[in-house]
């Protein structure tokens, strides 16, 4: 026990002492105070109050407002030396005291291991200076709109101050027969560092020795106004004529002349009228802007006395736009095609979009007028797509892409219909949306430089979005939720959405989407043409009659055949051949050297001419069947049974392009459609299945239940095939043992629906007739379903792709989950004895995604604003797709929505510029890609603007700097500092201005709110 006690006596005795030196300094905050210690004892100070700081002295020495130990300086915090920063420059071995209290950034590092330490050359314009990375930007602090430069990779002064040497310009003499005017490097690059070879500031006429003759010639130097002189050997030398830019002059060689003076900076007798400097316009293919294939948008301009040629993106994703001031200065731009113009595409490989315009329609026995309406709108649309359907090439002659089962050619009138729709849709130029021309043929409104879209819903409510871009968002929302008849489906890929018929809107594109699954079992609607033709001859060998079916076919481009034009390519050396604009000239034109100067489109195979030799393609023949040939065809074999998808191809010995008729010696260019595709392929193939009334009594009478299906071929010169290739089929007579096949819907399996819609019609197409019934709450047997479709039963009732529809309301849909529905099928509807029918055993499941509201959950600004550009910021939530939507804004309730800059995403931002003092509202529409709306308005003041413009761009245009600012300004300059109102002035409300090049230029410029900011600007 003593021992313990012992123990702990001594430890307090320890922690007594230790807190004694350890506490005493805290309780002042490390202040110093007469009656803690003693005067005698020396002290670390951090600062004496001489101003010294981390000192080993006298108590009585320290700063009592600083830290103070009673031990030596090397064992305090507050003076451990590192590295000290100081506007940049770093100082090694700095007590971290006398660092921060001058100011500095300490760290415990050493400088050469802090980044911001790291040495190199820091260029200023001329000027080179070797520092630190961290000193170099605070050099360029009062030069803002200079780039900033500092190259790391110099490691000593000497290298860097030798950069500034480099820069000197003078002769250079590789040897006795070689003289040069260039810089000091790039003479001592030549000669392996010779110095002696270089003569700074001296003309190589005036060198010793030197062979070149002084003012042997005249002409221009780059980024210089002035005529120079040149020596014999073609170094610059001094000024010939003085050039004055800013009154209209600059160097250049005289008209029909090997001259060189000072010529006018405008174009007066240019190809396209007497032009300013400056200005730009637009040329196109043709007097005005077309959609022709091969067709592109030009930008010239005038600039120094030159025109210069510009061409805007090719396939048309990009259109010049063009516009003149009040001053007539006019002023051209290739901005992207937002639609306004339908875009061009690699028709070779085939066109997006193009089926959207493929249809079926059915029309009384003596409708003629009525078809032919029906056949001109149908062109109309197809050829508004893009490079689809029968258009020109941009030299003006015809391509094929359309067709009709009818027989019946476009009227001559077509044509001027379908420009006028076009001019009505560029008026709204680079900013209307997607489509236009099409909705202006549905007759929904598209308002100028505005889009728009009406959803019509099951319910019968219609929801309109207009408003710049908005096209594509309010087609699929109406797309995904309309569910209107699958004979009446249009849609497109850019997002426009229209009916061909006089009187009928339109508003789904499901097809686009809902019929994809088809493209392995059906190819293109040549299927349903085919169908057709096979149901008319159905229907007159049953005596039936009534109707005539038409189907429209829209496939892409085709260009003529042949390649005798295509040398029109390179005909305007301005105009650059590429590949879209060469093969448009003709099938066989083909483009070589691309990109390059010695571009040619020239023909492939130019004298052959063999047609296609056509043979059987075995290996795409569905499984179970094979093929016996026969004299120019082949069988098909065994039987097919009806209903039943079969494919079947051909092969041809080059590339070409086959078409199919179900007649016997049908010309090329009037067979039914193409073979699987229009493209020029070497292997060729189709899908699709025959009716059962081929097994019909007085069918099997008429046929044999045969169907002979006659090809002929055509290649790249328009050798098509003078005898028919004959494929047979034979249908299976017997009892039917499949069950229908639903093989698409009239709206996509798993599409998403706006929250407004809790009802919608809908329909699923199947393989066959049948009687269609459906559950939507728990999957069950076809005898137990209540719920019923409405189907078509005989198979004159085939709609497009040969299906058959059945149709139902969906109502009470659920939304923020997923509504299933279980659809089952039995087939011979009209079969009175029900043990032959065949039903399904399983269901078809069928889903569709109620989505929630969307919702604006930012929109700023609001209240008073001090910048006269401010930014509209809006972000949105919820609905399809998490909040991703596309938002527009106006300014009036009466205005349109335009397209906010960036959108589709769930933050939505345009910046607005150059507003005047005054109250501004806003109004905010979003939508998302299912059609789900949210709307707001913001409302904010200008008080006034207080921020001025700022310097964008510093370009050197001879002896002059062209000067970019952010916003209109007045600006003017001088030699010396000044005050606005005393200077020389450049140019007054404008972005640009120009000033004389000087080794400094000062200069006031002053916005339309009176700002005025002064710059000091260093060529």
């Amino acid at each position: 026990m003593i021992k313990i006690k012992a123990n702990f006596m001594i430890f307090l005795i320890i922690t007594s002492i230790f807190s004694i030196h350890l506490i005493s300094p805290v309780y002042a905050e490390n202040k110093i105070t007469g009656a803690a210690v003693s005067g005698s004892v020396n002290f670390c100070c951090e600062k004496t109050t001489s101003g010294e700081y981390c000192q080993y002295t006298s108590s009585s020495n320290c700063d009592n407002s600083k830290g103070a130990i009673p031990a030596s300086c090397s064992y305090t915090d507050f003076c451990a030396v590192g590295c000290c920063v100081i506007d940049g420059a770093c100082t090694a071995n700095t007590p971290k005291a006398a660092c921060e209290g001058n100011g500095g950034a300490w760290s415990s590092q050493s400088c050469s291991e802090l980044q911001q330490c790291q040495t190199g050359c820091c260029i200023i314009g001329n000027d080179y200076t070797f520092t630190t990375e961290t000193k170099c930007k605070k050099l360029y602090a009062p030069f803002p709109e200079l780039q900033f430069q500092f190259r790391s990779d110099i490691k000593t002064e000497q290298v860097c101050l030798n950069q500034a040497l480099a820069k000197e310009e003078g002769c250079c003499a590789l040897d006795s027969d070689t003289f040069t005017y260039t810089t000091r490097s790039q003479c001592l690059s030549l000669t392996k560092n010779d110095a002696s070879k270089f003569s700074i500031g001296r003309f190589c006429s005036a060198v010793p020795n030197s062979i070149c003759k002084a003012r042997d010639h005249k002409g221009c130097l780059l980024g210089k106004d002035d005529v120079y002189y040149f020596d014999s050997c073609g170094n610059p030398e001094e000024p010939a004529l003085d050039c004055d830019y800013n009154s209209g002059t600059t160097c250049g060689q005289e008209e029909n002349s090997e001259d060189f003076s000072c010529i006018s900076v405008d174009c007066p007798n240019s190809p396209y009228g007497s032009k300013k400097n400056g200005e730009s316009w637009c040329e196109y293919d043709g007097e005005e802007q077309t959609d022709n294939v091969g067709s592109r948008n030009f930008r010239r301009s005038c600039f120094d006395g030159k025109i210069i040629y510009e061409e805007c993106a090719d396939f048309r994703t990009e259109v010049c736009i063009e516009g003149t001031n009040s001053l007539g200065f006019s002023e051209g731009k290739c901005v992207k095609n937002d639609g306004s113009v339908p875009p061009g595409a690699r028709f070779w490989q085939g066109t997006p979009g193009c089926s959207a315009a493929n249809e079926e329609m059915e029309f009384p026995e003596e409708a003629d007028e009525a078809i032919q309406q029906w056949v001109d709108a149908k062109y109309i649309q197809c050829t508004s797509i893009g490079d689809c359907g029968n258009k020109d090439n941009y030299v003006g002659d015809a391509g094929s892409g359309y067709s009709n089962s009818c027989g019946v050619e476009t009227s001559e009138a077509v044509d001027a219909r379908k420009a006028q729709i076009a001019k009505t849709a560029q008026i709204a130029g680079a900013v209307a949306g997607a489509g236009a021309a099409l909705l202006g043929l549905a007759g929904v409104k598209a308002g100028l430089f505005t889009s728009a879209v009406t959803a019509t819903y099951a319910n019968g409510a219609t929801a309109t979005f207009t408003g710049t871009g908005f096209t594509a968002a309010g087609a699929q929302s109406a797309a995904t939720a309309s569910g209107v008849q699958a004979g009446a489906l249009a849609s497109t890929e850019t997002g426009g959405v229209v009916g061909a018929q006089a009187g009928i809107e339109v508003t789904s594109s499901a097809a686009g989407a809902t019929f994809a699954p088809l493209a392995a079992l059906f190819a293109f609607l040549i299927i349903a043409a085919i169908i057709a033709t096979i149901v008319a001859l159905l229907i007159n060998t049953l005596g039936e009659i009534e109707t005539i079916t038409c189907t429209a076919t829209c496939n892409s481009w085709s260009p003529p055949s042949g390649g005798e034009n295509c040398g029109q390519c390179t005909d305007d050396i301005n105009k650059p051949c590429t590949e879209y604009r060469c093969r448009s000239l003709g099938a066989a034109c083909r483009i070589l050297n691309e990109n390059t100067q010695f571009a040619e489109c020239t023909a492939i195979a130019e004298n052959d001419a063999n047609s296609p030799i056509i043979s059987p393609l075995p290996e795409v023949l569905s499984e179970g069947y094979s093929i016996s040939e026969s004299q120019n065809g082949y069988n098909i074999e065994p039987k097919v049974p009806a209903y039943t998808a079969i494919r079947f191809g051909i092969a041809t010995d080059e590339p070409s392009q086959c078409k199919i008729d179900i007649k016997r010696e049908v010309p090329f260019d009037k067979m039914i459609g193409f073979f699987g595709s229009q493209f020029y392929k070497s292997e060729h193939n189709l899908t699709f299945s025959l009716p059962a009334e081929m097994t019909h009594p007085k069918v099997l009478e008429a046929t044999g239940g045969t169907l002979s299906l006659f090809v002929k071929c055509q290649d790249y010169n328009g050798n098509a095939n003078p005898l028919d290739y004959e494929i047979k089929m034979t249908v299976l007579p017997g009892p039917d043992l499949t069950p229908p096949i639903v093989e698409l819907t009239s709206i996509d399996n798993k599409a998403q629906l706006p929250i407004t819609i809790t009802s919608t019609e809908f329909s699923a197409f199947l393989n066959e007739p049948a009687e269609c019934k459906y559950s939507d709450t728990v999957d069950m047997d076809f005898d137990q379903m209540t719920k019923t479709f409405t189907c078509a039963t005989s198979f004159l009732d085939a709609t497009n792709y040969g299906l058959y529809e059945c149709k139902t309301t969906l109502s009470d849909i659920k939304h923020n989950q997923n509504n299933n529905y279980y659809i089952r099928c039995k087939d011979q509807p009209l079969e009175l004895d029900q043990t032959k029918r065949n039903t399904n055993s399983e269901s078809y499941i069928f889903t569709l995604r109620g989505t929630g509201s969307l919702n604006i959950t930012r929109a700023v600004p609001v209240g008073d604003l001090t910048t006269s550009s401010p930014k509209l910021e809006v972000t949105t939530s919820g609905g399809a797709e998490n909040g991703k939507a596309q938002c527009g804004f106006r300014s009036s309730l009466t205005q349109d929505f335009v397209k906010f800059y960036q959108t589709n995403f769930q933050n939505h931002q345009q910046q607005l510029q150059n507003l005047a003092k005054g109250s501004y509202r806003y109004y905010i529409k979003c939508l998302d890609v299912v059609g789900n709306t949210a709307e707001t308005s913001m409302a904010f003041n200008i008080v006034k603007d207080i921020s001025g413009p700022v310097i964008q761009s510093i370009v050197t245009q001879g002896d002059s700097l062209i000067i970019t600012l952010s916003e209109i300004a007045t600006c003017q300059y001088s030699s010396n500092p000044f005050s606005f109102g005393s200077g020389k002035q450049t140019a007054a409300n404008t972005t640009t201005h120009s000033v004389p090049k000087a080794d400094t230029v000062f200069m006031v410029c002053r916005d339309t709110s009176s700002n005025d900011v002064p710059f000091t600007i260093y060529p």
